[in-house]
C-alpha cells in the first residue's frame, strides 16, 4: 500500500501529516480546515501538478514526496517536498499564469486546495497568511540565487589552442570597437587552471553569451582511410560544454577556408564561420566579425536562467 493509499484510507493520519506543514504549524483547527476543503491527489513521478503558462488556480500542499521545478525548460537545481507547498504564488495574483512547470520527481501526495476556498481560510488566520508570506519570501530569494545576472552587454568566449592564436587575435583585433566583452581561452588558461578546469569552464559557460571555438588544422587523423586535419580534442569538447548550455543560435565554430578539417557530426546543423589565410600566412576575419556583429545585434545578451 503507497502512502497516498493510507492517507486516504486513514484521514486521521493525513491531517497528522499536515499539522507539520509550514503553513500549518501544528494548529489543529488550521489542519482540520485544510483538510476539509482539499482534495487529496496523487501524482505518479513523471506526472505534471502545474504547467507553465496555465491560468488554473490551484494551491498544492505536498504531504510525500517532491517535485521538480522547470521554468523555460531548465531543470532548477532545488525540489519542493514535504511541508512545502507549489503553485503558491497565486495567491499575489489569481489572474497571472503559472510562472514555471511543477513535475512529480517521485510518487506523490498532496492536498489540492482552490484558490478561492484556501483565501478564506487565510483571511481567517492572520498567522498562516504570516506563514505564507515568510515562506513566498523565502522561494524568491531562493531562485534569485539560482537565476542567472544579465550582462549589461554580449560576453563572447573564445576557445583557441596556442597554434590558433593568431587567428584569435584578428578576431580580436577586428571587434575593438564592438560592444563586445570577450574573453580568450587557450593553453595557457588550461594549464593555469590545472585540475580545475571543467570548474574554471563552467563559471565561464554560466556567464558567456556567446561561444566560438577556433577549429584549425591542428592534429592530422585519419577517417575512413583518408588523411585529414581536425581540430584539437580539448577545443571541442570546449565548445561541446558551451553548446549544451547556449544552443546552436549562440555557439559557432571556426574554420579556414580551403582546408578540410574535419568536424565532429555532433555540430552539424551550425553553419561554420571562415576565415582566410593568403600565401604570406596573412589572416583576415573581417568577413568573419560581420557575421558575429550580427549576431550579437540580432540575440543580444541572454535572459534565462
Amino acid at each position: 500500500m503507497s502512502i497516498h493509499e493510507r492517507y486516504v484510507r486513514d484521514s486521521v493520519l493525513a491531517i497528522s501529516e499536515l499539522r507539520k506543514h509550514k503553513y500549518v504549524e501544528y494548529d489543529d483547527a488550521i489542519a482540520a480546515e485544510l483538510f476539509n476543503i482539499g482534495s487529496l491527489i496523487e501524482f505518479k513521478q513523471g506526472s505534471i501538478l502545474i504547467e507553465q503558462g496555465a491560468t488554473d488556480q490551484f494551491i498544492y500542499l505536498i504531504l510525500s514526496g517532491s517535485a521538480q521545478i522547470i521554468i523555460n525548460g531548465n531543470e532548477l537545481s532545488y525540489l519542493r517536498s514535504e511541508t512545502d507547498a507549489v503553485g503558491e504564488m497565486t495567491i499575489l495574483n489569481p489572474s497571472a499564469p503559472r510562472l514555471a512547470t511543477i513535475k512529480a520527481h517521485t510518487d506523490m501526495s498532496v492536498l489540492r486546495i482552490d484558490y478561492l476556498e484556501f483565501k478564506k481560510i487565510l483571511d481567517s488566520h492572520t498567522k498562516m497568511y504570516i506563514a505564507l508570506l515568510r515562506d513566498i519570501t523565502f522561494k524568491i530569494k531562493q531562485r534569485n540565487q539560482h537565476v542567472r545576472e544579465v550582462n549589461k552587454i554580449p560576453k563572447l568566449f573564445i576557445i583557441s589552442s596556442v597554434e590558433s592564436l593568431p587567428v584569435a587575435e584578428s578576431i580580436l583585433c577586428n571587434l575593438e570597437h564592438v560592444e563586445v566583452e570577450v574573453q580568450l581561452w587557450s593553453d595557457t588558461n588550461r594549464f593555469d587552471a590545472g585540475s580545475n578546469v571543467l570548474n574554471v569552464l563552467e563559471e565561464h559557460v554560466k556567464k558567456s553569451d556567446f561561444s566560438l571555438a577556433i577549429f584549425s588544422d591542428d592534429d592530422d587523423v585519419i577517417s575512413r582511410g583518408d588523411s585529414l586535419k581536425a581540430p584539437r580534442d580539448n577545443v571541442v569538447l570546449e565548445l561541446g560544454m558551451f553548446l549544451g548550455r547556449l544552443g546552436k543560435e549562440r555557439a559557432f565554430y571556426v574554420l579556414p577556408k580551403n582546408v578540410n578539417v574535419k568536424v565532429p557530426t555532433d555540430f552539424n546543423g551550425i553553419t561554420p564561420l571562415k576565415y582566410s589565410r593568403n600565401a604570406l600566412g596573412e589572416i583576415d576575419t573581417r568577413i568573419l566579425v560581420t557575421g558575429l556583429k550580427a549576431k550579437f545585434s540580432q540575440l543580444g545578451v541572454m535572459k534565462n536562467i
